[in-house]
């Protein structure tokens, strides 16, 4: 395993690692291949969510990623996923909604 790969691992995950994978993987797989099968606990957390929305949110919260905000159907939490994502509090004043306005305003800063 390459060093600065090894380092990235928890502690915890080659222990956690045979009871997660099914035995007909071979051993020799890279560790970053293995970590790609493993779900992301905040991934997993966010799939539970019923409304579309703010499963989307969660999820681009969890990945640090704007992508998932263009999922995101209502206009303004849409507007506010990216400003939180880009930390970015221009996108705040893209939002009509006075309240989430002022709360996308509190937390990018």
């Amino acid at each position: 395993m390459p060093p600065l790969l090894h380092r990235a691992l928890p502690a915890a995950l080659p222990a956690a690692l045979p009871a997660a994978l099914p035995a007909a993987l071979p051993a020799a797989l890279p560790a970053a291949l293995l970590l790609a099968l493993l779900p992301r606990p905040a991934q997993a957390s966010c799939g539970l969510i019923q409304d579309s929305d703010a499963r989307a949110l969660c999820r681009a919260k969890a990945e640090r990623s704007s992508s998932q905000c263009g999922l995101i159907q209502n206009s303004d939490q849409r507007a506010y996923c990216r400003a939180l994502v880009d930390g970015s509090s221009s996108q705040c004043g893209l939002i009509q909604s006075s309240d989430l306005r002022s709360q996308c305003r509190a937390e990018v800063r």
